[in-house]
């Protein structure tokens, strides 16, 4: 029991520090010391083990989710594709290349609070709490046209490597807790209606220096009743569209932009992402 103790303690700086290879290895090490003593399961009740175990379920589930078969294409243009499934529960996967090396295009991404540039129907973006340099729990503000009331939207956002296939998923869900970690989810504004994120993923595979793939796959819950779901679709449909070649020229346009202020003023961003992609791309 005593050799756990050390192992907690380095679990815990890793975790703050998004090592996730540290984070893999030790995981492992509990789940094999948990076979051989069931003491150690009571060890284990802490914030960081019990959030990386939902973290690792969130990413099995938008790898599923991202690869999953029975979609229907919507549009196949300038090298975007969006497709759809589902009726009630729509879900959206909307893909595409980008000439524009990975590090260029997880900068576009990482960068929460300038989304707006590329979400349109965005009105607000506040960044409620940032624990780590991969972590974020941030709040959209929505308009939408009449009848549509302007809507706010609550997402938990955790970018994790997926080494085997040289890519990155930013994982995107909406907190069915009161706490996002430590720190307690304020109520709101109830001016405006909640929707929610059931569950979502931003994707990027680098094909190779100067290209990367990126997937948007969405199941969102507009919560809206009085509009015929079929309209709700069929806007939500082509909206990706647009959305993502905005997104692709924002990516193109890096050099000047916003998003290459950001990493000058944030230089340990850069570093992270830099270091990130080196070591699980090999």
């Amino acid at each position: 029991m005593a050799e756990i103790e050390p192992l907690i303690s380095t679990f815990k700086g890793a975790f703050y520090a998004c090592d996730n290879i540290e984070l893999e290895r030790i995981y492992k090490n509990f789940k094999n010391l948990s076979k051989s003593s069931p003491k150690v399961a009571n060890l284990l009740d802490f914030m960081e083990y019990k959030r990386y175990r939902y973290e690792r379920e969130i990413l099995k589930m938008c790898m599923e989710f991202l690869e999953s078969p029975g979609w229907t294409l919507i549009t196949e243009k300038n090298r975007i594709r969006v497709e759809y499934k589902g009726e009630d529960k729509i879900c959206i996967r909307s893909s595409m290349l980008v000439k524009q090396n990975m590090l260029k295009v997880l900068s576009v991404l990482s960068a929460a609070d300038l989304a707006q540039e590329w979400i349109s129907p965005a009105k607000k973006i506040e960044i409620l709490s940032e624990p780590t340099m991969t972590r974020k729990l941030v709040n959209y503000h929505f308009w939408f046209p009449w009848p549509i009331s302007d809507r706010q939207c609550l997402v938990e956002f955790n970018a994790l490597p997926v080494p085997e296939k040289k890519a990155c998923m930013i994982t995107m869900r909406t907190p069915n807790k009161k706490k996002y970690l430590n720190w307690r989810i304020p109520k709101g504004n109830d001016d405006e209606v909640k929707m929610k994120m059931r569950i979502g993923g931003l994707y990027t595979e680098m094909i190779d220096e100067e290209n990367t793939r990126v997937v948007f796959v969405v199941n969102p819950d507009p919560n809206i009743f009085y509009v015929p779901q079929s309209v709700i679709n069929f806007g939500t449909k082509h909206i990706m569209y647009y959305m993502m070649e905005t997104l692709r020229n924002k990516m193109l346009e890096f050099e000047g932009s916003s998003y290459e202020q950001r990493i000058k003023e944030k230089p340990e961003l850069l570093e992270f992402i830099k270091a990130s992609i080196d070591k699980h791309s090999h």
